[in-house]
């Protein structure tokens, strides 16, 4: 067997970190292809991993083919917005990064500073319908990742989820809404991240999700779970 190079081979291996999606040492699995089904179906998906298991590059690497085929991405992340925050702090981060992400910074913000009497959450999700759809004739798919951190924040979070759930939702009312999906990414199982027992989950798991869910106890799998028309809880 010949060996690479010393050039070539540092360009080929990528230790530590998420990986370019034309690095050439990435590995494909059966999850990169889910998940880009899944969100050209216009699924609401979410990924499951452990830690340290390519589950950034698996998004860098969908958001690049999404993007190829002519839908919007939007890639937040939310260690990026910090935990010792307020709830208005928190939203406010995640519209600012949505801003960088879309170009749309001066928009957003004046949106958000312009509807201050109205609660953190339904502002992120009006500036969402009012700002974002209408800027865009294309499709839209927001990732958010880490979304394990919301466990150190100092208020719940649950309202966050059941506003995407409500995106959900709107598609039989808003026509617009329907050309945006969302993708979670993270370690925390979909059960768990509306802690208050009275309020409707951001998904139903089937028995078939727990299946799927039995991968992420094997090495570099992923599990990619998927929300069709009828499996979304309501």
């Amino acid at each position: 067997m010949t060996a690479l190079p010393i050039s070539s081979a540092r360009g080929f291996y990528v230790v530590g970190g998420t990986m370019r999606p034309d690095a050439q040492s990435y590995v494909r699995r059966s999850s990169d292809e889910e998940l880009y089904t899944g969100l050209m179906e216009n699924d609401f998906c979410h990924v499951l991993t452990a830690r340290q298991m390519g589950k950034s590059s698996l998004m860098m690497r969908t958001a690049a083919r999404l993007r190829q085929s002519g839908i919007g991405v939007a890639a937040l992340d939310l260690t990026g917005i910090g935990t010792n925050l307020t709830p208005e702090q928190w939203y406010s981060g995640l519209i600012v990064q949505l801003g960088d992400r879309l170009k749309l910074e001066d928009e957003l913000l004046d949106f958000w500073s312009a509807n201050l009497s109205v609660g953190p959450m339904q502002r992120w999700i009006s500036a969402i319908r009012k700002v974002v759809l209408p800027s865009r004739a294309a499709r839209l798919a927001i990732f958010i990742d880490e979304i394990d951190s919301i466990a150190s924040l100092n208020f719940s979070t649950d309202e966050f989820f059941s506003g995407i759930r409500e995106c959900y939702n709107l598609r039989n009312e808003d026509v617009e809404i329907n050309r945006l999906t969302f993708c979670l990414l993270g370690v925390v199982n979909p059960s768990e991240l509306i802690r208050d027992t009275r309020t409707t989950p951001v998904v139903s798991v089937s028995a078939d999700d727990e299946r799927h869910m039995a991968l992420f106890s094997l090495p570099a799998h992923h599990s990619v779970i998927r929300r069709g028309d009828a499996a979304l809880a309501a």
